[in-house]
């Protein structure tokens, strides 16, 4: 069967039109779609610029609402065995720090769709504040703030450009001047969450989400290994330290295998 020209034509307009549309495509995933991706964020302290790239793990892959649902949880935190993977920097990032100054950073994500009910807001962020004692952040106070952080991810969006992991030197929003809503990020936009930490250090890695109540409630409190990022650039979760029960029980069986040998030698 004979294909006309017309639609030989017709055809290769809309590949090119597809491929347009998947190199448009934004970078981050915003948190407006219920499953937002982890940012990492890292702002000179000197110039005020700011560095911002998608790592390219959304929410769902670190805990999902389902889990969240179906898991245990024994307040006033509840430990998660999620390890964020060992992250090199690219070539903006190494550039962004190999200029003078002093640098911070942190990760951000969210998911703020749904109400107030188990899971269905969830807020991942890193903070110098130890929380698995417990926080005083309502479910209110992070909920009406989850606009702040969607329409700064779109800023960022706009300032990448537009490729898978591509990243931003100048305009990464995150606590920087004029930037709005980016400049009140370093608190979560006025809900009392401290996230900048020094570059170098590890910082406490968490989950919060809204839970069963009215929004004067206290929010979740998810924890997962720690994270650092390098003065290289390199982004690595810390080794998770093992219970005292744990060490006190591989001590027990060590000392179990030693009678044992000794037995059989005798």
């Amino acid at each position: 069967m004979a294909i006309s020209l017309k639609k030989v034509i017709a055809t290769v307009v809309a590949g090119a039109a597809a491929l347009v549309a998947v190199s448009a495509s934004a970078d981050v995933v915003l948190p407006s779609t219920g499953n937002g991706e982890l940012v990492l964020f890292v702002r000179n302290d000197v110039t005020g610029d700011v560095y911002a790239r998608g790592l390219g793990v959304q929410l769902d892959t670190v805990l999902s609402q389902a889990s969240i649902a179906s898991g245990a949880y024994s307040a006033p935190s509840e430990a998660v065995p999620y390890v964020l993977p060992t992250m090199g920097p690219d070539a903006n990032l190494t550039s962004f720090l190999g200029t003078a100054g002093t640098f911070s950073w942190t990760i951000m994500g969210g998911d703020p769709t749904g109400a107030v009910a188990l899971g269905d807001k969830r807020y991942v962020t890193t903070t110098p504040t130890n929380l698995t004692d417990g926080t005083t952040v309502s479910i209110a106070q992070v909920s009406s703030n989850f606009n702040n952080l969607n329409q700064m991810l779109i800023a960022v969006n706009n300032a990448l450009p537009d490729a898978s992991g591509s990243s931003t030197v100048v305009n990464g929003q995150w606590r920087q001047a004029g930037a709005t809503p980016g400049s009140g990020g370093g608190d979560w936009f006025s809900a009392s969450l401290n996230n900048v930490n020094d570059i170098g250090s590890s910082a406490n890695f968490y989950m919060l989400t809204t839970a069963v109540g009215s929004g004067t409630q206290t929010v979740r409190v998810y924890e997962f290994a720690d994270v650092k990022l390098g003065a290289d650039g390199t982004l690595s979760a810390s080794p998770v330290p093992l219970p005292a029960a744990i060490w006190l029980l591989g001590t027990g069986l060590a000392g179990l295998a030693g009678v044992g040998r000794r037995r059989r030698a005798a």
